[in-house]
């Protein structure tokens, strides 16, 4: 069996923690749904997505070694999803 180099390692990584990112999101806030305000929860779990959304664009979809005004377009979509999320959880649609 061969070893795995530092790229590989990485996205094993990576996806180890998207992995514990997404089992907490359904897990761990499943279970405080009941000891915290909707609102709260609903941003604790747009939150945790952002942050897998930008580990996906950034290192899988390789724009970690784009350009820089790659990486710079890139972080402003996300944070205009937040945005977004935000105005929308504000107004209520």
């Amino acid at each position: 069996m061969r070893s795995l180099d530092i790229t590989e390692k990485r996205f094993v990584a990576l996806f180890l923690l998207l992995l514990a990112i997404t089992l907490f999101s359904s897990e761990g806030i499943g279970r405080l749904a009941g000891a915290g305000s909707r609102s709260l929860l609903l941003a604790i779990m747009l939150s945790l997505t952002l942050v897998k959304v930008r580990i996906v664009v950034m290192n899988f979809m390789e724009l970690r070694a784009a350009p820089r005004a790659g990486r710079i377009l890139a972080n402003c979509w996300i944070g205009g999803l937040l945005l977004g999320l935000i105005m929308m959880m504000e107004l209520q649609l």
